[in-house]
């Protein structure tokens, strides 16, 4: 091993040696092609580059209008506002019992809190006085519902660095949820509870004690 050592540095010493006589040489010339590059002779035009929008079914649906000098990134303009399948257009046809199952898809993961917030809209504008016990119920579900949007954020966005571990964790703590929020409204994704006035029904006996533990 020790022979081996010796004759590799004997050999790059070999090899540095018969770069150095020709070291000056080249330099020089990359000196001079550097200069005719920066007088303009090879001047090039920036390319602009979009990037997304992807799948709506992914973290987020975002495009990057970007402007590309080389590999220089000379400006970004991010573009928001993609959505689900034109669901605005869909919106203008439609009453609103009919929208509250579509707006309940804009985002899988917090479905609740779309259907709840056109239920919201509808007495807003109706004036209605929704009962006490749904409010707060409808609260409930909400934040039951934002704890699992987070635990999944959680949980995928490590996955985007190779960290597969932390998305079982959430999972596992996501299906206690997705148990008691199945129990009150019979989905797990879509769970279509609210109503103008507000909840389809009561929720079962010793619901909150599960739900407390």
């Amino acid at each position: 091993l020790l022979d081996w050592a010796i004759r590799v540095h004997a050999e790059d010493a070999a090899i540095n040696r018969r770069m150095g006589e020709h070291g000056a040489a080249l330099f020089e010339a990359g000196d001079r092609v550097l200069t005719h590059c920066n007088a303009g002779a090879l001047a090039t035009a920036d390319m602009v580059l979009n990037i997304g929008p992807q799948h709506p079914a992914t973290h987020g649906v975002l495009r990057l209008r970007v402007v590309l000098d080389g590999e220089r990134i000379v400006s970004a303009e991010p573009i928001i506002g993609y959505m689900h399948r034109g669901a605005e257009k869909l919106f203008e046809v439609r009453d609103y019992r009919q929208i509250t199952v579509l707006a309940n898809r804009h985002d899988w993961l917090s479905a609740f809190s779309n259907e709840l917030g056109v239920v919201l809209g509808v007495e807003a504008m109706l004036g209605m006085e929704v009962p006490e016990r749904a409010v707060w119920l409808r609260t409930l579900l909400a934040e039951l519902n934002r704890v699992l949007s987070h635990l999944m954020f959680l949980g995928s966005y490590p996955l985007e660095l190779g960290a597969i571990t932390p998305v079982f964790y959430a999972f596992r703590e996501r299906e206690e949820l997705q148990a008691v929020m199945e129990e009150a409204s019979g989905g797990r994704m879509h769970y279509m509870f609210n109503r103008v006035g507000g909840l389809k029904e009561d929720v079962p006996a010793g619901w909150l004690g599960r739900v407390s533990d």
